[in-house]
């Protein structure tokens, strides 16, 4: 059954609501901890540091869950489930992870000292919270086995081929299948906590305490509705935003004519691998770029207008958080941010097969190239890393200290200035686009009328061959079937 409009306004009221409450208990965490020293019991500063991190996660879920809500456009809740989803398993790694990376958690490291201390103290509050434990353990591991990594990276990375992010965006058709699993979740997440204030307990009673702190780390969110409204203009970037949405049927068009492209490249490859067809490989390469602008505009929009629909202000950050996602991967497949990624980049693969011979458009191309080199800045490579990563893979620690500084002095005009920069320049690249596939098709006509002739004439040889071999007429008879179908499919393919 659907929800009510009424029902879910009440949801969004306490979603937003839970996330004001437990994102003081972050700061107020991030505090005690950098107050502990070696004289604090272990385990009271493994249980507060799982405390901040589950708080983190419940936030943050929260607010995906309110940008999800507040949206009734299909493309738009389609990115949110499929953000959704990248995140729980983010926040998965980060609590309980996978196979031999589980003893590095801040779970693992507790149930250790549980089991130490039920061994060397044998008494019923060791017992009870190693028990606790053990019965949020299988809680875990049951809701991991429905994280999905292959979705996660399509959503945080895209893909070179973006035909696998266009399937991405379909598979994630239900917005109840995804609910259920981030309440399951959630349940989890309440849990630990529940577990966090019983271990708190016991420790006090046993005479440990955690040292005293102020909390100075007040949030710095008072003034971000007024940024937002002003980054609207009164309705004006909404209501682009909504234009890009409302033309979204763009994506399916795109992903048809790439689908078609690939059919007829694998079609060549499995009967004539030794064929070459330069014009369709050209216009594949043009229609992978045509696909991913299409999904990034779509995607970008998305995550600027759950910006300007977020119910509290800490929520804006997070969300935001997401804009800086979805710009970094883009940027990464259009150009790249180092000579490596350059190389493999869609704009390189533009430059390879752009004619020498017209001036208009190699000039179109200096400038679009010098556009894009501008909006490279390895920093901001750097916090869409910290950002998709809540444990450092490296130091094996919780990154939410860090992200949580980084958004709280994220800077909302700079960037939305940078997504403005990159839609822009998208936009233009989109145009360029169109005048090259119309500058190929003045050339490729005489080069399909010759690769069709060499194709033709490889289906002659091919038949004399058989009409002079000693083969049955059964086998001649499947020969000459395949050779006809083939010559259609040229014919197809090379129309005059």
């Amino acid at each position: 059954m659907d929800a009510t409009k009424e029902q879910i306004k009440r949801l969004l009221k306490e979603t937003s609501d839970t996330i004001g409450c437990l994102y003081t208990t972050i700061l107020e965490d991030i505090s005690i901890l950098n107050a502990c020293d070696d004289s604090v019991s272990s385990l009271l500063k493994l249980v507060r540091e799982l405390r901040r991190d589950t708080s983190y996660i419940l936030v943050d879920l929260h607010s995906a869950l309110h940008s999800l809500l507040s949206t009734e456009k299909p493309i738009e809740k389609r990115f949110h489930l499929m953000f959704i989803s990248a995140d729980m398993l983010e926040c998965y790694k980060l609590l309980y992870n996978f196979g031999k990376k589980q003893k590095h958690t801040v779970w693992f490291k507790i149930g250790r000292v549980l089991v130490d201390s039920k061994d060397t103290n044998n008494n019923a509050h060791s017992e009870l919270l190693l028990k606790i434990y053990e019965t949020i353990s299988s809680m875990l591991e049951a809701i991991g086995n429905a994280q999905e990594k292959e979705s996660r990276d399509l959503t945080y990375h895209y893909d070179d081929d973006l035909l696998k992010v266009y399937y991405c965006i379909l598979k994630f058709d239900s917005e109840e299948k995804v609910i259920e699993r981030m309440i399951q979740f959630i349940d989890v997440m309440r849990s630990i906590l529940f577990f966090c204030n019983i271990a708190e307990d016991v420790e006090t009673l046993k005479g440990h305490s955690l040292p005293p702190v102020i909390n100075k780390n007040i949030p710095h969110f008072p003034f971000q509705t007024l940024i937002a409204e002003k980054l609207d203009g009164e309705g004006k970037l909404r209501e682009a935003l909504n234009d890009i949405i409302n033309k979204t049927q763009r994506i399916d068009q795109a992903a048809r004519l790439k689908e078609g492209l690939k059919n007829m490249q694998n079609y060549l490859q499995n009967n004539w691998p030794d064929s070459k067809m330069p014009e369709l490989d050209n216009m594949a390469a043009l229609s992978n770029t045509h696909l991913l602008l299409q999904i990034a505009m779509a995607d970008i929009a998305t995550a600027t207008l759950a910006y300007l629909n977020a119910g509290s202000e800490h929520e804006y950050p997070l969300v935001l958080r997401r804009l800086t996602i979805t710009r970094v991967s883009t940027l990464c497949h259009i150009y790249g941010y180092n000579e490596a990624e350059h190389e493999k980049s869609l704009w390189n693969a533009i430059i390879i097969i752009l004619p020498n011979t017209n001036d208009a458009l190699n000039e179109e191309v200096r400038k679009i190239g010098k556009e894009l080199d501008g909006l490279v800045n390895e920093n901001d490579k750097a916090d869409r890393l910290l950002y998709v990563h809540l444990l450092d893979n490296k130091t094996k620690r919780s990154n939410v200290p860090l992200i949580v500084k980084k958004v709280e002095n994220m800077n909302p005009f700079s960037e939305f200035d940078k997504a403005k920069m990159l839609i822009n320049v998208m936009s233009r690249i989109q145009k360029f686009l169109k005048a090259l596939m119309d500058e190929l098709g003045k050339n490729a006509h005489e080069q399909a009328k010759k690769s069709k002739a060499e194709l033709k004439s490889k289906v002659q040889a091919m038949r004399d061959l058989i009409n002079k071999s000693e083969c049955s007429v059964t086998q001649r008879t499947e020969f000459i079937q395949q050779f006809d179908r083939f010559d259609s499919f040229v014919d197809s393919v090379y129309r005059e």
